[in-house]
């Protein structure tokens, strides 16, 4: 703490018995345990109280935006909770449909692949091969060409702390 050497804190305790006598020290050295004591234990209640204001902050700071902001305002980000909530479900019937479309298209592929993934050794599909005149030799590669990338979704509005709030420090 003090970055004090075994030197150092000879010197102290010296000086320390000479200036104060050999009667006083115990008594000062108890005075100071407790201090210290008293001391680590008022830091591990502020500890406690930081933890427990962070699980408390955010019902009370939804409440402050509520009384303190504009109903525009309030209205705009109950639409974005409202849209990140849809787009996830979207999301989540997509994928669904996807597997469900794949299942129907090859059922013994997917169980295998089903049965597969819960052993954790899924394997991809085989690619399909394009089907060739009769007589073609040497039968024509298909091509794997990328399936498109989905569309970009539409960029969030930045999102600014209230105005008369200040970001917390890290403790």
């Amino acid at each position: 703490m003090f970055n004090l050497g075994m030197g150092e804190i000879t010197v102290i305790l010296l000086l320390a018995l000479i200036f104060l006598g050999p009667s006083k020290l115990p008594e000062l050295a108890t005075g100071l345990g407790k201090l210290i004591r008293q001391i680590r234990k008022a830091t591990a209640d502020v500890k406690n109280e930081i933890v427990l204001d962070d699980a408390f902050r955010k019902p009370f700071e939804e409440l402050r935006d509520a009384v303190t902001l504009s109903p525009d305002e309030l209205k705009r980000r109950d639409q974005l909770k409202e849209n990140a909530e849809k787009l996830r479900r979207q999301m989540e019937e997509l994928e669904r449909q996807q597997a469900e479309a794949n299942a129907q298209a090859n059922p013994v592929e997917a169980n295998a692949n089903a049965v597969a993934a819960l052993e954790g050794t899924a394997t991809p599909p085989p690619e399909p091969i394009a089907p060739q005149a009769p007589g073609t030799w040497p039968p024509p590669v298909a091509s794997a060409a990328p399936p498109p990338p989905p569309p970009p979704l539409a960029p969030a509005p930045p999102c600014e702390p209230p105005i008369g709030t200040f970001p917390r420090r890290p403790t």
